[in-house]
């Protein structure tokens, strides 16, 4: 298991892999400004290739609850990255 650590925020990753537990889970994770947070994700898969289907779903939208952007991980997990309002 690895921690991850990005300006004070933390999670642990663990080595294993369920492809059916991947493919049906989302994490959603609060930012405080979306618009910054979708250049830099942007711009990291500009400057890398990642494996598997990975890849940012469409530009910032507002939704009911704030503003959003979705990931797709490449191992399957939809990432919600979101601003409340």
């Amino acid at each position: 298991m690895r921690l991850l650590c990005l300006q004070g925020q933390c999670f642990y990753l663990q080595q294993y892999y369920n492809k059916e537990w991947c493919e049906n889970t989302m994490l959603h994770v609060s930012v405080a400004d979306v618009d910054a947070w979708y250049k830099f994700v942007t711009n990291q898969f500009e400057q890398q290739t990642f494996s598997g289907q990975s890849r940012v779903m469409g530009k910032p939208k507002d939704e009911g609850y704030g503003r959003v952007f979705y990931v797709l991980d490449p191992s399957g997990v939809l990432l919600h990255i979101a601003q409340f309002s």
